[in-house]
């Protein structure tokens, strides 16, 4: 996992979204992390920590600038299509038992009985407050049809067409409270 962080004011790094590490120098992330409306462009990247507030664990965090940003050429914010980026590190990254990159699927069709696992610093709960520590959750992949259906809500500006099944996938839990974003 990385954090991705932006300069205040004072120039301390606020740590806002996060990516995965796919690379020795390479971070995927999402699109809107690229851009921050009080904070500005992206700037920092740190991997290999399990508390954002602490040193006093056995983490051992590598902390790099971003060379470059590589934005999908088809993201219009706030749409929520082709919202994905990579960051290039200003070096690679130590490979250790922290900092590993990520396993990516690479099948152009969804396994229903695999489970995904998402891990980050997000939201423990709906419009909650930021979790300090990184966490990981084990998700459910939705067919096309339960996914649209959860989400003709939400068509307007950031769905106009509904899911994408070539470039999307939805994931969850049917009987819990489980995510990874708060966008939508």
């Amino acid at each position: 996992m990385a954090l991705l962080g932006f300069e205040d004011t004072n120039n301390e790094i606020q740590w806002l979204c996060g990516g995965s590490l796919i690379s020795d120098q390479f971070i995927l992330t999402a699109a809107h992390c690229l851009y921050h409306k009080q904070f500005g462009d992206v700037k920092h990247v740190r991997v290999g920590d399990l508390q954002i507030e602490s040193d006093q664990d056995d983490a051992q965090p590598q902390d790099f600038t971003v060379l470059e940003k590589f934005r999908h050429p088809d993201y219009k914010y706030p749409s929520q299509y082709n919202d994905i980026a990579l960051l290039k590190l200003n070096r690679k990254a130590a490979l250790s038992n922290y900092v590993r990159p990520a396993c990516l699927e690479t099948r152009p069709t969804v396994n229903f009985n695999y489970h995904p696992v998402a891990s980050g610093w997000g939201k423990t709960a709906f419009l909650g407050e930021t979790s300090t520590a990184l966490l990981k959750v084990v998700l459910d992949y939705f067919t096309h049809t339960e996914c649209d259906e959860a989400y003709k809500n939400n068509r307007g500006i950031k769905l106009r067409t509904g899911i994408i099944d070539a470039s999307q996938v939805c994931a969850g839990s049917r009987n819990e409270s489980k995510d990874t974003c708060q966008v939508i």
